[in-house]
């Protein structure tokens, strides 16, 4: 009798927290779709050059830093 009322309460536990886990409103079809082309902007390259490197060794995350900091102007 008590394992199953402690199943019930695992359970209970663990669908409550899914159910929280994302703000009321938003659908699974939101969250999957992407920007359109034409309400994002598109990405430019700048005036300085840039080293993209792997991300604490994460695959698939990559960390953008300047080259060099020397090309920045001192006020900034």
């Amino acid at each position: 009798m008590q394992k199953t009322i402690l199943a019930a309460a695992a359970a209970l536990l663990t669908c409550a927290s899914t159910c929280l886990a994302q703000p009321a409103g938003i659908t699974p079809e939101m969250i999957g779709r992407s920007l359109p082309l034409e309400g994002a902007p598109l990405a430019v390259p700048g005036p300085y050059k840039v080293t993209s490197e792997p991300a604490f060794e994460s695959p698939g995350h990559l960390v953008f830093r300047p080259t060099a900091l020397e090309a920045f102007p001192k006020k900034d």
